[in-house]
């Protein structure tokens, strides 16, 4: 459809599109979306600039021609229309602009033409202020944040395989975005709650996400992410590893005994009410032990030099726990429940200060419309953890996490919670809290 319009341009000025863009610094064109995109533009810009060229040029030297002192002469006769020169400038135009509709509708119609290849993947990518998320499915979710200055130094790089269609689902999270990469031809509008989908195919290599949307200061700028494509056979293992290690973390104490010769090597141990207590029971014996705890289901053998996980949750209060004939104390201390709330851009909380030895369960919300954590410990100006001492999940909209911080007496001092999600810090998404005696 590109081949007489961009022969007949081609003649004018000297260059086909794809020479033209590569000339004017343009990106390298290294697919079919890419290159139609590419002649679209460069027809528009040959047309526009001959069209700027052919009238302004008339204006300029009617301009010089009439201007005091040239060589017209201006008159103040009467001039009736001319039927020729109407019909000229009504004709051309009209053909211009026909012109302009085809080639683009016709590309349009190749640009979803494109979109309807079969995909080998699909992808959710979610945008959020100010960063990438990529879900690929069975709970493999991946984020890239960028640091200061839009630095992704450090940060794992989304994979996608080369040479095979891929399908993006592209959603807004809080405001809307815009996802882009512009070295192949992609570009499609991110709509909070809403799907947008573009399929495409990228030749093996690395590749710039931008987000092209004005999204807020100050992370809009550096709302960037990288994606490499890489060998199909690759990619595929690399998304077993992430599969792999995909684990279900809940809020949970670990109670470690260690059992020898003559029973527990501790005559008491400490648990908590309300969350799974997991006891990371190990024999240092010669022969088997068994492990139970009184007045509960929980019991088992542990076999020598061996370790064996037993988990439960437990109400408050003192429990006889038994391996052969020796005993020992588990006393479950009741939690003090603390709410913490995220939103743009505040750390809500009506408990700040925590004392050693007391178990908490922080019960944190995310009221707000973009993706918040909690962390605490000590940040970077920027945000990131300089000392992290407990950290939340990743909370979209409307979700909620349990955390189960037990403060000991090197936690004593002032330290910050916050939220480390790209830019939110920066934002002041950050309170001070006080760990006591």
């Amino acid at each position: 459809m590109r081949s007489a319009p961009i022969g007949l341009l081609g003649i004018l000025l000297g260059l086909s599109p794809t020479a033209a863009a590569s000339t004017w610094g343009m990106p390298e064109v290294i697919n079919d979306r890419l290159a139609l995109k590419t002649d679209l533009y460069i027809q528009m810009l040959f047309l526009g600039a001959l069209v700027f060229i052919v009238v302004f040029g008339w204006m300029a030297l009617n301009l010089l021609k009439f201007r005091p002192g040239g060589d017209g002469k201006a008159s103040d006769e009467e001039h009736r229309g001319s039927i020729k020169a109407e019909l000229v400038w009504t004709i051309i135009p009209l053909l211009i602009v026909a012109w302009i509709g085809f080639v683009s509708a016709e590309g349009l119609f190749e640009l979803e033409e494109m979109g309807d290849n079969p995909a080998t993947i699909e992808i959710e990518a979610n945008a959020y202020q100010w960063f990438w998320e990529f879900d690929y499915g069975d709970d493999v979710v991946m984020r890239q944040s960028p640091g200061a200055g839009g630095s992704l130094e450090g940060e794992e790089p989304f994979l996608i395989p080369a040479g095979e269609p891929v399908t993006v689902n592209v959603t807004g999270q809080d405001v809307q975005h815009a996802f882009k990469i512009t070295n192949l031809g992609v570009m499609v509008d991110a709509i909070p709650f809403s799907d947008n989908f573009i399929t495409f195919t990228a030749p093996e290599g690395e590749y710039l996400i931008q987000c092209a949307e004005m999204c807020g200061n100050p992370g809009h700028a550096y709302m960037n992410a990288w994606v490499h494509a890489v060998p199909p056979g690759e990619f595929v293992e690399w998304l077993d590893e992430k599969r792999a290690e995909v684990r279900e973390v809940e809020a949970q104490h670990t109670v470690d005994i260690v059992l020898t010769e003559d029973g527990f090597d501790q005559d008491e141990y400490l648990g908590v009410g309300q969350v799974d207590n997991v006891f990371n029971v190990t024999n240092e014996g010669d022969e088997e032990r068994s492990f139970a705890i009184e007045d509960t289901n929980l019991t088992g053998d542990v076999p020598a030099g061996e370790t064996v996980l037993f988990n439960t949750t437990l109400e408050a209060g003192a429990y006889t726990m038994t391996s052969n004939d020796d005993t020992a104390t588990l006393n479950v201390e009741e939690p003090e429940v603390v709410t913490v709330e995220l939103d743009e851009w505040e750390v809500r909380s009506d408990v700040t200060t925590f004392e050693v030895g007391q178990p908490y369960v922080l019960e944190v919300l995310n009221p707000g419309v973009s993706l918040h954590n909690l962390w605490i410990g000590e940040p970077t100006p920027a945000g990131e953890a300089e000392t992290l001492l407990w950290a939340s999940e990743d909370l979209r909209s409307g979700e909620s996490d349990t955390m189960l911080i037990i403060p000991q007496e090197e936690h004593v001092g002032t330290w910050e919670w916050w939220c480390e999600i790209s830019g939110h810090y920066a934002q002041g998404m950050f309170d001070t809290i006080t760990i006591v005696e």
